[in-house]
């Protein structure tokens, strides 16, 4: 039997409560010639039924092997063009989201292509607002992008991912092993796209304890992985000028209510309208349509977040400059 010319590799690990989803939306996939891959990298119980109701292949890692590896796995042993990656979380919003996602790799117009979340959302206050704070983010970068990666749901020329090694397979859970993945793709010349028509739904809950730990951690992780590999922080689909002037502002700011009483209400005062007024397309667009209690909650979560965001470059720099004293400058942001 001919083998199909995209496969679609899903990363697996305690993701019950999400990956039906995922596979009914994809079992879905219009004007795509597909195959299914499924790595089992542990804590999964519904796997078995599910392979044989959606007709997909199960790969079994030795447990707990890390999102990069598990993606390497899956990717093993294909001789077709593309390969889609697809988070277990992650449900695609129609039946042609795969077929748009892949179409500029197909036609020689990308190497490589990334999706974005649609901006809804089924869970609370702090899912909604990450939802929508992405859609947004994800949906101004378009065109070609340099030095970043997305993972969640993205495309790639199997040939060039072969050239490019894979994804790195020294990080345990989700580390940067996309942020790695992109830079070196720009390294090697190769050109990765922004295709905001390919959305998708994001399934995984979350609380408020998870909403700044999330941002802490991957802020802490780009801000390493991008001193190690020497490019610009403004090179990506994450960050831009007016993301780390509005950052700088906030921790500003955070320091002067601190110490209103010896510098006086104006400095607070004109930090704060600064402030604002480099946040301000950010929450009128994302944010506004959900009524006014969502929108001043997402006032103070941007602001909250944008203060983890400092910390996270302060701890990621902090991490970098302690590798070079070491004369371990080279090394991964984390090791297995």
């Amino acid at each position: 039997m001919q083998q199909a010319s995209i496969r679609i590799v899903i990363p697996c690990r305690n993701a019950d409560d999400t990956i039906e989803s995922c596979l009914s939306a994809i079992s879905q996939s219009e004007g795509i010639d597909f195959e299914v891959v499924i790595v089992d990298d542990g804590e999964n119980a519904t796997l078995n039924e599910l392979k044989e109701k959606y007709r997909c292949a199960v790969v079994r890692s030795r447990g707990g092997v890390g999102a990069g590896a598990a993606r390497n796995l899956g990717a093993a042993g294909f001789a077709g063009d593309i390969l889609v990656f697809v988070d277990a979380d992650v449900e695609v919003l129609k039946p042609n989201t795969i077929a748009i996602l892949v179409e500029p790799v197909k036609l020689g117009a990308a190497h490589a292509t990334v999706g974005r979340y649609s901006g809804s959302s089924r869970g609370n206050l702090f899912a909604t607002y990450k939802h929508r704070y992405l859609a947004y983010t994800y949906g101004s970068k378009i065109g070609e992008l340099t030095n970043t990666f997305w993972t969640a749901l993205c495309a790639v020329n199997r040939g060039w991912f072969e050239t490019l090694g894979g994804f790195k397979e020294c990080y345990t859970g989700a580390g940067p092993e996309d942020i790695e993945f992109g830079i070196e793709l720009t390294k090697q010349g190769g050109t990765l796209v922004a295709v905001p028509e390919a959305q998708a739904h994001h399934l995984a809950s979350l609380d408020f304890l998870g909403l700044l730990a999330n941002d802490l951690r991957k802020g802490t992780e780009d801000i390493y992985v991008h001193w190690m590999r020497k490019v610009p922080l403004t090179n990506n689909r994450h960050v831009a000028l007016v993301d780390i002037l509005a950052v700088a502002l906030s921790c500003m700011l955070s320091l002067l209510l601190v110490v209103q009483g010896l510098v006086g209400f104006l400095p607070v005062l004109v930090c704060g309208g600064l402030y604002i007024s480099f946040r301000l397309k950010l929450l009128r667009k994302a944010f506004t349509g959900q009524g006014p209690v969502f929108f001043l909650q997402s006032v103070g979560l941007t602001f909250l977040l944008d203060i983890v965001r400092g910390v996270g470059v302060m701890a990621g720099t902090t991490l970098w400059v302690m590798r070079v004293l070491s004369g371990d400058q080279n090394a991964p942001f984390f090791k297995k």
